[in-house]
């Protein structure tokens, strides 16, 4: 199977432009990925396979069986894939549409978090099993992050901020919108 990367939010063009697009800006600036993205396309010609596909949504290498898109969030079609990390945006607003609606299809975002936490389980599995037998303490887990604004207590975000604290797997960190975005004015969004 593929081993993929998804970047989660309400909305596939919410996912493209808060997740995705600033991923892409990173991967497209790094001089390492530059020389090995050449690297794939001049050996892809070479052997006529191919080791290297970038579209706006997606990168894809074949050769590696790695994955890394964007998607909207849906928990039917979130299931299924193995994956080595997941990011969901705005978790505690997953259940409204842009308007403002309750989403039919979400209840709470709850199921969207418990659909990518099992598809990050067998990379989990198997990087724990390497840790306990062969003590590799360097082993590459499947990992989630979660960015949103809370909705209220009991929203899914809420919901991992009050146990984080409790597990070693786990880091939260609760930050004013103005201290993570200072061009944002802090007495008109209070």
């Amino acid at each position: 199977g593929v081993l993929q990367s998804s970047f989660v939010s309400p909305t596939r063009g919410q996912g493209k432009d808060n997740l995705w697009d600033p991923f892409l800006n990173a991967y497209d600036a790094s001089p390492w990925f530059k020389k090995v993205a050449q690297y794939l396309k001049q050996e892809s010609k070479r052997l006529g396979l191919m080791l290297y596909h970038r579209q706006q949504t997606f990168l894809i290498f074949p050769g590696k069986r790695l994955a890394a898109h964007v998607q909207a969030a849906n928990n039917v079609t979130l299931r299924g894939a193995t994956r080595c990390y997941a990011t969901i945006d705005e978790l505690g607003h997953l259940s409204f549409a842009s308007n403002g609606t309750k989403r039919a299809s979400i209840h709470d975002g709850t199921e969207i978090f418990t659909s990518l936490t099992n598809s990050l389980r067998t990379v989990r599995s198997a990087a724990e099993s390497r840790r306990a037998q062969l003590g590799d303490h360097h082993a590459i887990d499947g990992y989630m992050v979660n960015v949103s604004s809370p909705l209220d207590i009991g929203d899914p975000i809420e919901q991992r901020a009050a146990i984080a604290d409790k597990s070693f797997r786990m880091y939260f960190t609760r930050f004013p919108t103005w201290e993570v975005n200072p061009k944002e004015n802090e007495d008109l969004i209070r």
